[in-house]
């Protein structure tokens, strides 16, 4: 939601995580209509002016995945599959987020 492109570099690290964030954030991303372009190191997102809400986002079991595709859904409300893997990092991440917007 940036007004310019957002370059995210020096990410190569993130490839052996979890899972390969690099990539399945990519994936999942381009399901919403996103703009992103990948290479080894980094990742270049670049605003459009709607997105597809509606859409399942998989965080392939990735905490930091999942929290961060919860809150693109306030924006354009997508769906996460297996929000409950951020009780892994953050246990009362889902009632914070719900409390934040009551």
């Amino acid at each position: 939601f940036a007004q310019g492109p957002t370059v995210l570099k020096d990410i190569a690290h993130a490839r052996a995580k979890e899972s390969d964030r690099i990539s399945d954030l990519r994936r999942e991303l381009l399901k919403v209509g996103a703009d992103i372009k990948e290479t080894p190191d980094r990742l270049i997102i670049t605003p459009r002016p709607s997105y597809r809400s509606g859409v399942l986002l998989d965080p392939h079991q990735d905490h930091r995945l999942a929290m961060a595709f919860a809150i693109l859904g306030l924006r354009i409300g997508v769906r996460v599959r297996d929000i409950g893997c951020v009780a892994k990092s953050y246990p009362a991440f889902s009632a914070d987020l719900q409390r934040l917007f009551k």
